[in-house]
């Protein structure tokens, strides 16, 4: 098993690869490395796209994701040869094809894949707040869409609101909600 000295230098030496990367595009960007991947903002005129990369250090992979269309056009094709990854529209076209437009439930992929790919741990001693991070990223983009202003935008804004946690079963509880509040069926 890699020690935690280890993972951060792979991850910090890959967030400084794509932050340079993305300077000399003449993007403004800022990254926060969190549990086995990297959170990254870019600063575009009066506006920010997200994106997270993820690192398997069992098959030392790399992994983009990503609800922002912008970084989808723009960004992902550019990026993902840093990691190590090939860029198909094979992929991007099945991927788009299972959605439905205006479904709400892509803004929180990134945490039901975490939750599905943590789940197994949940008795162990691992701090899941990255489930809560990519929930309120969810939630964020759910506000900030005119699309779904017939939600309960109170309920949302509380949800917001609320603390991380490191528990699994408060994550797992926090995503439900969250879920529910935006009339989302739960995948688990």
């Amino acid at each position: 098993m890699m020690d935690n000295k280890t993972l951060n230098d792979i991850l910090e030496s890959k967030a400084n690869e794509v932050k340079q990367y993305l300077v000399s595009l003449d993007y403004r960007c800022t990254y926060t490395p969190i549990q086995f991947g990297i959170n990254f903002t870019v600063h575009l005129a009066r506006q920010t796209a997200q994106f997270t990369i993820y690192y398997k250090p069992k098959n030392n992979t790399w992994k983009l994701h990503t609800v922002d269309e912008w970084v989808t056009s723009e960004l992902k094709s550019r990026i993902m040869p840093l990691l190590g990854l090939q860029h198909t529209l094979v992929h991007e076209h099945r991927s788009t094809a299972t959605k439905v437009p205006g479904d709400p439930s892509s803004y929180f992929e990134a945490a039901i894949e975490y939750l599905h790919i943590l789940q197994p741990f949940a008795k162990e001693y691992i701090d899941f707040a990255i489930i809560c991070e990519q929930v309120k990223i969810g939630l964020q983009g759910i506000l900030s869409d005119s699309r779904y202003a017939y939600l309960d935008q109170q309920a949302l804004q509380e949800a917001w609101q609320k603390p991380l946690s490191p528990d699994f079963l408060y994550a797992k509880e926090y995503l439900t909600q969250c879920l529910r509040i935006c009339q989302i069926p739960t995948p688990f």
